[in-house]
């Protein structure tokens, strides 16, 4: 594992804005957005090594998943808990 840093800006709209969103407000213990940004990278990336195929956001905010897509809601479908 790198023990590097590096500060990203990283501009969030529309669609998985609200993902994200409802997302860490659906946790018992609600994230900052940044740290609910590193858990769920940090989900996707573990995820994608175990199953060799990584998990993509469309440009319209749905998940791509193994094939299958994911369309957000209210209580945060689409976007698994990464505990």
């Amino acid at each position: 594992m790198h023990e590097q840093t590096a500060v990203v800006r990283l501009p969030l709209e529309g669609p998985i804005f609200a993902l994200v969103e409802d997302w860490r407000r659906s946790q018992p213990k609600i994230p900052s957005r940044n740290e609910a940004i590193r858990l769920l990278l940090r989900r996707a990336l573990e995820r994608s090594s175990e199953n060799s195929q990584p998990t993509v956001v469309e440009r319209d905010g749905a998940v791509k998943s193994r094939g299958v897509i994911c369309r957000g809601s209210a209580n945060g479908a689409g976007l698994d808990d990464p505990r």
